[in-house]
């Protein structure tokens, strides 16, 4: 069994090539694969990750102390309050039917050596 590897332009462009035929799958950020079986039944996702995790960031302008300190401290403080997990539980779980795994979402372990 050989496969053919291709490129594309973006994740629509991807989806696109699956649907037209020209691809027997793709893989892609988890955030956006995982939706496809939601919002199209003739699609399954069997393999729910393929290296190294990465993660969404907020960048802030080198030398701007004051709000990297300020975000860094909001963020702890959301943690503390449950914000991550409850938007997880109420908004993310519930849209991708808990197919997907909230280590990639939560990160309080992370945050409480900080905070």
């Amino acid at each position: 069994m050989g496969l053919n590897i291709k490129t594309c332009n973006d994740m629509f462009h991807c989806y696109s090539e699956l649907k037209a035929g020209r691809g027997d799958a793709f893989a892609g950020a988890n955030l956006i694969v995982l939706a496809y079986p939601i919002i199209d039944k003739k699609l399954e996702v069997n393999v729910s990750g393929i290296g190294t995790a990465s993660y969404y960031a907020i960048g802030i302008q080198k030398g701007n102390a004051d709000l990297l300190n300020a975000l860094n401290q909001e963020l702890i403080n959301l943690s503390k309050e449950g914000f991550f997990k409850k938007a997880f539980e109420d908004t993310l779980n519930p849209f991708y039917k808990g197919t997907a795994d909230k280590k990639y979402f939560l990160l309080d372990d992370i945050y409480r050596i900080f905070g």
